[in-house]
């Protein structure tokens, strides 16, 4: 079978039939130097799923339509069965296919087809009622990175860089929901305490994976705000032990030893923002449809995305490009990717998540930032509020006041309008 795709920008629109059909061969018709470029990306994501099709390239005039019409003629007139994806394609394309189908449908096996890459529905556009694909496609968050050619970095606990792979047992969940509800009594004093939990923790020199923290007090009181440093740690570190992140806590007036749970608690607390990041991929992990599978059907948080897919290491780093998703989830083809931020922010944020969004995801992507505070001004949270909106940027602000079950909902409820 012949698939012939209509070639567009976004590549999700020019591989969803190529991924839910026995195909041997697809066609790109289109225009521009990155149209083999994608599709030769295109290829290599199939092949490495196992669906090998021979990909061939014709190029059009896109303001021609006789000399597209004569160009699809030429391709029909070669193939048996042909299948039409017309997703994605400039205008003149899509009228030179109806022209062609006319001419061709009582002696040519014809079928053509339309994905709605929001819902997952499928559209028959030849009449005959049949539709390929006939179910809901589903990609991964690793799936969508890599189609628009990037690539997840990934690192151990305490490494500082790449994406760190939790293992979320129901233990673990738990503890993160602990913790979420000590963070939530008071976020800047939260992000006050990690920053000097972390600071202690950097002046023991102790290795990342190590869990038994001994820290000697003169390393903090000899500090002009010493006393009310020390004060801040100790309470910390009780309310740490209480939530039932560390073991054990043993002091005096000499020394602090303590001993994280696990390594995957101490993670937690290696930066102020990751405990929200982690309650919003546990919540949205969790939320299931009417019939039980689930909203999202993959989550992932704090993921590293090197741009251009080819990850260096050591000293050739410095060439690589990447950003920081705190959680990106997929609804079927579409991603979601959001930001969290546990303090203040600005509009910087903004254009960041734009601008990563629209590179592994397009017009289709969904962005979303979720916040605990955005200034004690209010000039400056109205003038946020309206650049979000311009830039279709969804708001979830004050989550620390929500419940669980309020912030599950509006975890549901993230661009419900944009999948209709």
């Amino acid at each position: 079978m012949t698939l012939i795709e209509f070639y567009d920008i976004a590549p999700i629109e020019n591989i969803i039939s190529s991924l839910t059909m026995q195909t041997d061969r697809v066609i790109f018709v289109g225009t521009g130097k990155r149209m083999e470029r994608q599709g030769r990306g295109m290829q290599r994501f199939l092949d490495s799923r196992g669906i090998n099709a021979e990909f061939r390239y014709v190029h059009i005039n896109k303001h021609d339509l006789s000399g597209i019409v004569r160009t699809l003629e030429s391709i029909i007139a070669e193939e048996y069965e042909i299948v039409v994806d017309l997703n994605g394609g400039e205008d003149l394309l899509l009228v030179a296919m109806g022209i062609v189908y006319e001419r061709y449908k009582d002696t040519k096996r014809i079928e053509m087809h339309r994905y709605n890459i929001r819902n997952g529905t499928v559209s028959d556009c030849d009449g005959d009622g049949i539709v390929y694909p006939k179910e809901h496609f589903e990609i991964t968050v690793r799936d969508n990175i890599d189609l628009h050619g990037g690539a997840v970095r990934y690192a151990n606990a305490g490494s500082g860089c790449g994406t760190y792979s939790f293992d979320l047992s129901e233990q673990f969940k738990g503890d993160v929901l602990a913790l979420w509800e000590l963070c939530k009594a008071s976020p800047a004093a939260w992000n006050r305490s990690i920053d000097i939990l972390n600071e202690t923790e950097r002046r023991t020199k102790a290795a990342p994976e190590k869990l038994t923290i001994h820290v000697n007090t003169d390393a903090i009181l000899g500090r002009k705000d010493g006393r009310e440093r020390f004060k801040l740690l100790l309470t910390f570190l009780k309310d740490l032990k209480k939530s039932g992140c560390i073991a054990k806590l043993e002091y005096d007036e000499t020394a602090i030893t303590y001993e994280y749970k696990s390594l995957q608690l101490k993670q937690c607390v290696d930066k102020a923002g990751n405990v929200l990041e982690l309650t919003t991929l546990i919540l949205a992990m969790e939320l299931r449809r009417k019939d039980g599978k689930p909203v999202y059907n993959d989550a992932m948080n704090g993921v590293c995305i090197d741009w251009d897919g080819d990850i260096h290491s050591g000293a050739d780093s410095a060439q690589d490009v990447e950003n920081e998703i705190d959680v990106f989830l997929m609804k079927g083809l579409v991603p979601i990717l959001i930001s969290c931020k546990n303090g203040g922010v600005d509009s910087d944020e903004l254009y960041k998540l734009r601008t990563v969004a629209g590179r592994f995801g397009g017009d289709y992507a969904r962005r979303v930032l979720i916040t605990t505070y955005i200034s004690s001004s209010k000039r400056s949270r109205e003038a946020l509020r309206r650049r979000a909106k311009e830039m279709d940027i969804e708001l979830i602000e004050n989550v620390h006041l929500l419940s669980n079950e309020e912030f599950s909902k509006r975890l549901r409820d993230i661009g419900i309008r944009h999948f209709d």
